[in-house]
């Protein structure tokens, strides 16, 4: 941990770090703060581990994973501080690259490597191809150890003993091709070595042009993709892996490689970089990049196994004070700890939203007296109006504008209403939901507008912990004008609205009345559909993918939420998951107690009634359907091991897709039952009785069971089945 900052830090007012291009930090300015996190020492360990090996070939590659404004840049920024300062940085070769394009080795990594370097690896990789060939030779001892160490030159040593130049050539020609399937490269590399051509295969590999004896050769121009990208890092990786050197590749927001719609490219580049992955493991390089949870997610098996992850995890106010301490030294005091827990509640713990709120607030603070909570709304009420009422209006209506909606301003109390039949969408423009009065007054308007569908606009804060009922109040997510994909995002939530509108239309009057009064028999419809659909895309992949899915569909629900016991035809690493989660969830909610609390003592007066409010039934409720959720899970990836296994053990790229659309369904369908939010709801409403110090300590232990069981449960399912399926098949 960094000592405390002089005064004249403080706070960043924008805290985004870059990685690229790398450059130490200057010893005359105060270092910005950094919070010892689980997750930076996991990543530092696994580092320092790589530095520690005498032969570092075969050290996984590292994944650092979290969500935007996490700290994944901080995280890759501390280990190339790391790497800088490590004992053997003269034999460390580190290539940082953020913000990565297709065609990024064309600017990034060439401008980060030393051509005259590259040219003496180059030597260094024919010296070892002439002394294997003279190592046979007698009395060669001397001369094998000094090509080897590097302090006798290969060329010298050919010219010197009448060598067959040629026939070297060809032979390195033949290990460079080893490395990658395109000849160019070990055709260019070779040429190399001849110093007239030295020059012209740099500027081909920086990604100029061949000279017209490269292009003779049949070396083309490098492509400006992804694929083509990687192949030139993995020839370095093992160029310096073989010289002795470590070839380190720290890559910043990996997911602006993939191709988002455009599967095939997406394929291409998981490809690449499984294919760079395992070049840099066998040369004894270490590749680390940053990404999202939803580009981790749609990694091969075989990638994710030859890759340790770090998952970033949100501030506590722990964390928080820790950097407040950092940033503001002996000025600490005036930033209290419980001003720091409400930013952590407002933010959700992300550490940028966090940080640059602190700054807000510190920015505007007298410093003469401690800073409050009312400081921090008023900090936040000042950064929006950087962002005018008109700007957001003028957001929206472009956005309906281009997508040929038909709309009136004003109308039925919202600022924009879209007609529809016999009711229509609106949208509610907020300026901030900080506090409970602001979500009050937000349900003001929407009972105006009870019969149509809602979307809600925030044009200044939202808070992280009125989020969830925000979107309780509309069903869907509330939508923060400024994040990335504004427009975007607006447009799919109106579809989807005006999707659902014509839906209640056809059912009828009926239809839409038990809609509305029975939110969580709407959840389990909607669950019902979602997999309904999932079965009929998946039938059209295979007909083994409709056997699974038909099976899933006729599958009956248990009467009493799920049991353990639906999981006995799964393998026990699996079964363990589900039995944790389906256990857990269940001991969320058990109305036991206060019933047999009720019927204490009822011969000697009246019954007192139990607590069982609307949020209690609500959590009972959808316990209930979070265990059929977890059934119909398990259900479904034990079809799919099964029918692996039925099929030969070996699954094909349609069978690795299946388990990952199942596995990410589960995980769709679970974020829509906020089970954790609705415990603490039922725990809080008026009425309720108060806990004993011991009951309260076991309800913290149910839910932090829940916690762990529930956390990522998709993702280590479809690991662990994957896993299994590929020991028992042998190598995929």
């Amino acid at each position: 941990m960094h000592s405390p900052q002089p005064r004249s830090y403080a706070f960043p007012q924008a805290a985004v770090a870059r990685l690229s291009p790398y450059r130490a930090w200057p010893g005359d300015l105060p270092i910005p703060p950094s919070v010892q996190t689980a997750a930076l020492a996991q990543a530092e360990e696994h580092l320092y581990g790589y530095l520690g090996q005498e032969v570092p070939a075969g050290w996984q590659a590292l994944t650092i994973v979290g969500r935007l404004g996490m700290g994944k840049t901080h995280v890759a920024r501390r280990l190339a501080d790391a790497l800088h300062r490590a004992e053997q940085r003269d034999q460390l070769r580190l290539v940082t690259v953020d913000s990565p394009d297709p065609g990024f080795h064309r600017s990034r990594v060439s401008s980060q490597l030393d051509r005259f370097d590259l040219y003496e690896r180059i030597k260094d990789y024919y010296a070892g191809v002439v002394a294997d060939t003279l190592v046979s030779a007698p009395g060669a001892e001397e001369l094998v150890d000094g090509l080897r160490s590097g302090s006798l030159d290969p060329e010298k040593v050919v010219d010197h003993f009448g060598l067959v130049e040629s026939t070297l050539h060809d032979t390195l020609h033949r290990l460079l091709g080893s490395v990658t399937e395109l000849s160019r490269f070990s055709t260019a590399l070779t040429l190399a070595l001849i110093p007239r051509h030295e020059e012209d295969v740099w500027r081909w590999l920086t990604g100029g042009p061949p000279s017209a004896e490269l292009a003779a050769r049949g070396v083309t121009r490098l492509g400006e993709d992804t694929t083509t990208a990687f192949d030139v890092l993995g020839v370095l990786a093992h160029l310096y892996g073989r010289a002795g050197f470590r070839f380190v590749l720290i890559m910043d927001e990996f997911d602006k490689l993939l191709g988002g719609a455009d599967h095939e490219r997406e394929q291409r580049t998981l490809q690449a970089t499984e294919r760079l992955v395992n070049i840099m493991i066998e040369s004894g390089g270490l590749f680390v990049f940053c990404a999202s949870p939803q580009a981790q997610e749609i990694m091969p098996p075989s990638l994710l196994q030859r890759s340790r992850t770090v998952r970033l995890d949100p501030f506590s106010g722990e964390d928080l004070v820790t950097y407040i301490v950092q940033a503001l030294g002996r000025q600490a005091a005036l930033f209290p700890r419980d001003v720091a827990d409400h930013v952590i509640e407002l933010t959700g713990g992300v550490p940028r939203q966090a940080i640059e709120l602190c700054a807000a607030v510190w920015s505007a603070s007298a410093r003469e007296r401690p800073v409050t909570v009312p400081d921090v709304h008023e900090a936040i009420r000042r950064r929006q109006a950087g962002t005018s009422v008109e700007s957001v209006t003028e957001a929206v209506r472009e956005t309906l504008r281009a997508a040929g909606w038909r709309f009136v301003t004003g109308e039925r109390g919202a600022d924009f209403w879209l007609p529809l039949g016999h009711s229509g969408i609106a949208v509610l423009i907020e300026e901030n939901l900080i506090q409970p009065d602001d979500l009050r007054a937000h349900r003001d308007r929407a009972t105006e507008l009870r019969n149509a569908e809602l979307i809600t606009v925030v044009r200044g804060f939202l808070s992280e912990a009125l989020r969830d009922e925000v979107a309780a109040v509309a069903g869907r997510q509330p939508l923060a004008y400024g994040t990335p994909g504004f427009r975007d995002s607006l447009r799919e939530l109106v579809q989807q609205a005006q999707v659902r509108l014509e839906a209640v239309a056809r059912e009828g009057e009926l239809g839409r009345i038990r809609r509305r009064l029975d939110e969580l028999s709407r959840m389990h419809s909607y669950t019902q559909g979602f997999l309904e659909q999932m079965r009929s895309e998946a039938e059209r992949a295979s007909d083994l993918t409709g056997q699974r899915l038909a099976a899933l569909d006729s599958a009956e629900p248990g009467s009493s939420g799920a049991r353990p016991g639906v999981t006995k035809r799964l393998p026990d690493e699996v079964r363990r998951l589900f039995d944790a989660a389906i256990i857990a969830v269940a001991r969320l909610a058990d109305p036991g107690d206060p019933f047999e609390a009720a019927f204490e003592g009822a011969g000697g007066g009246p019954v007192q009634p139990p607590s069982l409010g609307r949020a209690t039934m609500e959590l009972v409720g959808a316990v209930e359907l979070y265990g059929r959720l977890l059934e119909s899970f398990a259900t479904a990836v034990a079809d799919w091991m099964e029918s692996v296994r039925a099929a030969g053990g070996q699954p094909g790229f349609r069978e690795h897709e299946l388990l990952r659309l199942t596995c990410r369904t589960y995980s769709t369908l679970a974020e829509r039952l906020p089970l954790l939010h609705l415990e603490a709801q039922a725990r809080q409403a008026p009425f309720m009785p108060r806990l004993s110090p011991a009951e309260e300590t076991m309800r913290r232990a149910r839910r932090n069971e829940a916690v762990e069981a529930l956390d990522d449960l998709g993702q280590r399912v479809r690991t662990a089945a994957e896993q299994i399926v590929l020991g028992a098949g042998g190598p995929a």
